[in-house]
């Protein structure tokens, strides 16, 4: 199936994750994540803001969560804004960083997003690969594109195919899983949940949207677990830069 479902919003979906599994999968579990994330982030420093001032930098981090990771971003970038669609995610991050300084949150869906200002940074946390349909993520790369100053870097970690998903995955790359899209009463859905790409596959939607690329490397050495818990996903490390104003449609 490859047809986009606009019957049940992903939106309501990850809402209801959030606010069922927020102690277990969202604090407890996800110290290593964010750790290697923040390994990353320190990492993109390195490459594409060495000799420049933190004062000069602004950042963007899109899936942001609960904001586990964006006070870590603020630490090594300077003043960071955590971007997530879902309004419970965004109400435990402004509480979770009730006392962080230079970062400020926002309850808004990345596809559909507006700032007055433009970005030095985009950084996505992991949100790419959870966008099942491909017109959605030509315009989660047209915003990326939109809202990133000329000579602005995207970043991002990002699951890659690998032969050991074959039977995982269905003839488009989907991951489909059962997820909750109910509370009250409690119902569960099948839905497809992850689109994940070959490295060439991702490397081209990049480029087609006229970003440069900078940095691209598979982590074989660096996987991350679906949800089914016991499959193991490669992960495509990913820089991107905007070198002007034209971009390609």
């Amino acid at each position: 199936m490859s047809e986009k479902n606009d019957l049940i919003s992903f939106k309501h979906i990850y809402d209801l994750s959030y606010r069922r599994n927020l102690q277990k999968f969202f604090v407890e579990n996800h110290s290593e994540h964010v750790d290697c994330l923040r390994q990353w982030a320190e990492e993109i420093k390195n490459i594409c803001f060495f000799s420049q001032d933190t004062n000069d930098i602004n950042v963007l981090e899109v899936g942001c969560g609960i904001g586990r990771l964006t006070p870590f971003l603020a630490q090594i970038f300077g003043q960071t804004i955590g971007v997530d669609f879902s309004p419970y995610a965004i109400s435990q991050a402004q509480k979770l960083n009730v006392n962080s300084q230079g970062i400020f949150f926002i309850n808004q869906d990345f596809l559909k997003f507006s700032y007055p200002s433009k970005f030095s940074l985009i950084f996505d946390s992991h949100c790419f690969h959870c966008i099942p349909w491909n017109e959605d993520r030509i315009t989660f790369l047209k915003k990326s594109w939109e809202n990133l100053k000329i000579g602005g870097f995207l970043a991002m970690e990002t699951m890659v195919y690998n032969n050991a998903l074959s039977e995982i995955l269905d003839e488009d790359g989907l991951y489909w899983e059962k997820v909750l899209t109910s509370l009250d009463p409690i119902v569960e859905n099948w839905l497809p949940t992850r689109r994940v790409k070959r490295a060439y596959e991702i490397e081209n939607e990049i480029l087609n949207m006229g970003f440069k690329i900078v940095y691209f490397k598979v982590q074989d050495q660096l996987k991350i677990v679906l949800p089914d818990g016991k499959s193991m996903v490669d992960l495509l490390r990913v820089i991107a830069c905007k070198k002007s104003n034209i971009k390609i449609n």
